[in-house]
């Protein structure tokens, strides 16, 4: 059986510890692979895309350095142009692969927001609609999905619009195009699928 003064040394060692791990988690900050690699390939020369091989966020390449949270293609464009002409400049990728993770070098360019934009329609990457993400959906395709509500599933709609069936599952219970007047009326009872 052990003591209560042997617990409250085990309590000390593992506080003892806990302590050296932040210590040398602190004296490893910023000595990650990912700016190394960032840097061996400042002069990458192909025009085929450089795509990051380590952490990816919401579609782009990312990493901490110094404790701060930087998106890849972001910090390659700073290295090898400068930094950007104004706050409001984006990262443009002239290869359109900037979501798949493209840090090419020859590919990274600053842009403002109008640009970027136009280049994104050019490569076919810019959401349809003019809705976000909820775009794909036209307002044609938005009444025949309400009308095959009650003869097909969620996925079975999906599928047959080419979109996931939480978008489906939005377009019948949530935000439409309708007018907000008749998306509540029947908002506490939804059709049944």
């Amino acid at each position: 059986m052990r003591s209560l003064q042997h617990l409250g040394q085990e309590g000390e060692a593992e506080s003892r510890c806990q302590e050296n791990c932040r210590i040398m988690s602190m004296a490893r900050k910023g000595t990650g692979k990912a700016v190394p690699w960032l840097e061996a390939h400042i002069n990458h020369g192909s025009k085929e895309c450089l795509f990051w091989p380590f952490s990816m966020g919401p579609g782009y390449g990312q990493f901490r350095h110094n404790g701060v949270y930087y998106y890849a293609h972001r910090f390659m464009c700073e290295l090898v142009n400068g930094p950007p002409p104004s706050p409001l400049h984006q990262t443009a990728h002239s290869c359109g692969n900037g979501r798949k993770g493209c840090v090419n070098p020859l590919h990274l360019s600053w842009k403002t927001n109008g640009e970027n934009q136009l280049d994104r329609r050019q490569h076919g990457t810019k959401n349809k609609g003019g809705r976000g993400g909820i775009g794909k959906i036209t307002p044609e395709q938005d009444e025949l999905i309400r009308a095959l509500a009650g003869t097909k599933t969620r996925m079975e709609l999906a599928a047959m619009f080419g979109v996931t069936h939480s978008t489906i599952q939005y377009r019948l219970y949530g935000g439409s195009y309708r007018p907000r007047r008749e998306r509540l009326k029947g908002a506490k009872n939804p059709p049944s699928i």
